[in-house]
């Protein structure tokens, strides 16, 4: 199950429950080696008070893509810094098993 939300007040958002791929109109939003559920508004440009933010649950550690328009200057998950890779829109990083959520300024 996935869905994407489009607000003219907020950042568009997207959301899984247990993928491994979410494209929407020939835009991937989330590509991972293994199941994740997330919540994920990473598509307006970052400040310091409003962070990209993802909320992400897995039962296993896996690579994570998620589309993040913007390059960020930090990256952390769960409040820890977090060495991620952007290239051309897409963050890709280890996601560890458990709940997570991770900001992009």
């Amino acid at each position: 199950m996935a869905g994407r939300r489009y607000s003219g007040i907020d950042s568009p958002a997207y959301f899984a429950r247990y993928a491994t791929s979410i494209t929407y109109s020939s835009t991937l939003l989330l590509t991972s080696d293994e199941p994740v559920s997330v919540y994920a508004r990473m598509e307006h440009t970052p400040l310091q008070n409003t962070p990209n933010i993802a909320k992400m649950q897995t039962d296993t550690l896996g690579d994570v893509t998620l589309l993040c328009t913007n390059e960020p200057t930090t990256i952390t998950l769960d409040g820890n810094p977090l060495s991620a890779i952007w290239s051309n829109g897409q963050l890709t990083f280890e996601l560890p098993a458990g709940e997570h959520v991770l900001k992009c300024y």
